[in-house]
């Protein structure tokens, strides 16, 4: 399911730990003031290291609702935590409706959780919250889902990958610039890297496990 995903996600940590093991040969140990090419690279590595975070987790849960959304499975049999996805054109329909239809939408709505029709799930629902991967964000796409498994494996690593994604933007947006954000040296940009190294393949794991298990449906499904 997630192969394509798995084999450019690590050729683009492998460019991220490549990126971070140059930066490691340029620096220069205290007490001697560094370059500030030194400082601008490693304020660069955050948009670097976002980009290959956003772009794993942005397309495996778009290979999760595709490899979900070609069983053709009736909506009737989806557990009840996956339904706020799972009749996204209904709540969608709901929210654009006039008072005059109000009620009738609404009823219409809650017959659709018992529907023999198919659900059709797109596979860029969640895109807009992919813009920014916080850790907030993941855990919370990882709950809609229907995956009680924590999206984030240890403690410690949602305080790092806040850090990347805020340092990110801070640089991609102009509100400080790479040098500003370069003071981190590598040895603990190396603990940032870790922490979505690990991450991302907890979360392929526990994707694939969910539709492999198809624990986002009711028991005994057909």
């Amino acid at each position: 399911m997630l192969v394509a995903v798995r084999s450019e996600s690590s050729y683009r940590l492998t460019e991220a730990r490549n990126c971070l093991s140059y930066i490691r040969s340029i620096e220069i140990p205290p007490p001697e003031r560094e370059p500030d090419v030194v400082y601008t690279l490693r304020g660069l590595y955050y948009v670097q290291l976002y980009a290959a975070w956003e772009y794993s987790i942005e397309n495996a849960v778009q290979a999760t609702l595709r490899a979900i959304n070609s069983h053709g499975i009736e909506k009737r049999h989806y557990v009840h935590s996956t339904l706020s996805w799972v009749l996204h054109p209904e709540f969608s329909s709901l929210s654009m409706v006039g008072p005059e239809k109000r009620w009738r939408k609404r009823k219409e709505l809650l017959d659709s959780m018992n529907s023999n029709d198919s659900a059709q799930i797109g596979d860029s629902i969640f895109s807009s919250e992919m813009q920014n991967v916080w850790p907030e964000t993941i855990r919370d796409v990882i709950m809609y889902l229907g995956i009680s498994t924590p999206a984030i494996p240890e403690e410690n690593f949602g305080g790092y990958i806040h850090e990347v994604v805020d340092k990110r933007n801070a640089v991609a947006h102009g509100r400080l610039s790479p040098k500003q954000v370069g003071i981190t040296r590598s040895s603990e940009l190396e603990k940032r890297l870790e922490a979505i190294e690990h991450t991302v393949a907890h979360i392929f794991f526990i994707l694939e496990e969910h539709v492999n298990n198809r624990s986002f449906l009711k028991p005994n499904t057909p």
